[in-house]
Parts: structure tokens; C-alpha cells; sequence
């Protein structure tokens, strides 16, 4: 069962997504569950990946940003911002 949560947000005030507060805190098994059942466009995945603070979180957001959305495309975008 896939959940479509990047349009839910956990706090209006922060705007943030369950994946991206999952990110925050650096809570590897949320952040694994959500991106194996939740629909997650790569912007947000972009963010997540720009607010990383741990090589295992980056490296779990990276092989999940390659295998659904291809090698470069959402990489490139994280790290070229403007």
C-alpha cells in the first residue's frame, strides 16, 4: 500500500514532510518505511538529501533516488541549487 504523504504535512508552520522530519531527527527505520511506502516527489527527496547530516541517511536517500528516479536528474539538483 503506497501513501501519498508529500502533500501531508506533519506541521503547517514548518512545512515540512513526515520524510523530511524523519530526516531531521536522522531516524534511519522511519525514513527507510516511508520512502518504501510513500510516494515521494524527487524535490522533496532533493531536501531531504540537502538536510542530511549523516552518511547513512544521504546514502539511503541517494539508492532510493536511483532506483525510482533514475542516476542523475535528482542528484544534480541537490547539490546545484542556485
Amino acid at each position: 500500500m503506497f501513501i501519498k504523504s508529500s502533500i501531508e504535512k506533519v506541521d503547517p508552520n514548518t512545512k515540512e514532510t513526515p520524510l523530511q522530519t524523519a530526516v531531521r531527527w536522522n531516524h534511519g527505520p522511519v525514513i527507510e518505511y516511508l520512502l518504501e511506502n510513500c510516494e515521494y516527489e524527487s524535490k522533496v527527496i532533493n531536501k531531504c538529501l540537502k538536510k542530511a547530516t549523516t552518511n547513512p541517511t544521504r546514502e539511503l536517500l541517494k539508492r532510493h533516488t536511483k532506483n525510482k528516479f533514475g542516476r542523475t536528474r535528482a542528484l544534480l539538483f541537490c547539490c546545484f541549487d542556485g
